[in-house]
């Protein structure tokens, strides 16, 4: 399987085999072989996809507001003709001009995942099945197969965003939280084939909320304190153990996933329980980061100045006069600003140098 890397890359590659061809390092065959082991992509999307992309969505929005001006005028019958026609028609389209027209496919196909999304808001609307937050589950679910077709990353992160909203607004609000999983099962699938970081990142955050849902399926389930605990383990966990084909994005994951659910632990709210737990996390945590301190880790750095204005807020926002607070506030952060600018360029001076 070729490495994707972006057109910039590919160049810069192309130029220093050819340098190393020319020192006699490497001959022809060796260049064209090293470099078969390349492929050359775009990061985003260009120019005339991005045109496309924004009249993709002034179409949709163009026929979602005839539809809801006319609304209450049209028969139940004639609605639900007029939003199929739409849904069909703009899938039609894009299937049409796969070959001859790819951008103008690609952005028909995007009107139909808006138009599916709109349709399922208004036959929910029409027949009273469904509610509104049900239909972003359904949209969400619904448009991974297009996805999988297209094998395109948008449809991936716009699905992603439409289950994490549905994720987010149902989290304490009984079991159909539990139907994202579905979501999840796909998106992974789809992740296994296709590289793409941000989705890994977003998918990975919709499974840890997924966690909070099953926990919320246990009758009288109170313990908050447990899935903050296995949030901060998972992200250790995806640091030291990052996904081969995601190792920087596990990592960026892990870390803010430690960080954030870590400090959130060494609170005493966050441990609904008669033993100080947050003593005994809190010395845990400093000592976790006390040792990566001292192995010259530049993110401890980051980690060890939250601890401190953590524990800065809590306990002088109280007592100080506000105007005093804010100004040692300010005057911390300048310190670590300081100090960590001091650690990277050690750690930039101590580099071995190629």
């Amino acid at each position: 399987m070729k490495r994707k890397v972006s057109k910039k890359v590919f160049g810069l590659l192309e130029e220093e085999f050819s340098f190393l061809e020319s020192k006699g390092i490497l001959d022809a065959e060796q260049r064209a072989l090293a470099l078969s082991h390349y492929e050359a992509t775009h990061k985003g999307p260009t120019f005339l996809q991005g045109i496309m992309i924004a009249g993709a969505v002034l179409i949709g929005a163009g026929i979602l507001s005839f539809v809801a001006g006319n609304w209450d005028e049209m028969g139940r019958t004639i609605k639900l003709i007029l939003l199929l026609l739409a849904f069909l028609l703009a899938f039609a389209g894009g299937y049409a001009t796969e070959n001859r027209f790819p951008n103008t496919s690609r952005s028909l196909y995007y009107v139909f995942a808006i138009i599916f999304g709109a349709d399922l808001f208004l036959i929910g609307q029409m027949f009273h099945i469904a509610g509104g937050g049900t239909a972003f589950l359904l949209w969400g679910l619904g448009i991974i197969p297009l996805a999988f077709y297209l094998k395109d990353k948008w449809v991936v992160l716009y699905s992603l965003a439409l289950l994490h909203y549905y994720s987010l607004t149902n989290l304490f609000d009984g079991n159909d939280g539990i139907y994202v999983l579905i979501g999840i099962l796909f998106i992974a699938l789809w992740l296994r084939g296709h590289r793409s970081s941000a989705a890994f990142i977003l998918t990975f955050l919709l499974g840890m909320e997924s966690i909070m849902h099953v926990f919320h399926l246990i009758p009288g389930f109170d313990s908050y304190w447990l899935p903050f605990l296995l949030y901060t383990m998972i992200g250790i966990g995806i640091t030291y153990f990052p996904f081969n084909q995601y190792e920087n994005s596990s990592k960026v994951a892990g870390n803010i996933f430690y960080v954030v659910f870590g400090l959130i632990l060494t609170h005493p709210q966050a441990w609904n329980t008669g033993f100080a737990w947050w003593i005994v996390w809190t010395v845990c945590f400093v000592l976790y980061t006390l040792y990566w301190l001292n192995r010259g880790s530049i993110f401890s750095i980051l980690l060890l100045c939250g601890l401190i204005l953590r524990f800065y807020v809590d306990l002088a926002y109280d007592f100080l006069d506000k105007s005093l607070f804010f100004l040692i506030g300010g005057i911390l952060l300048l310190l670590f600003g300081f100090w960590f600018e001091r650690r990277r360029r050690v750690g930039n001076h101590n580099a071995p140098k190629s």
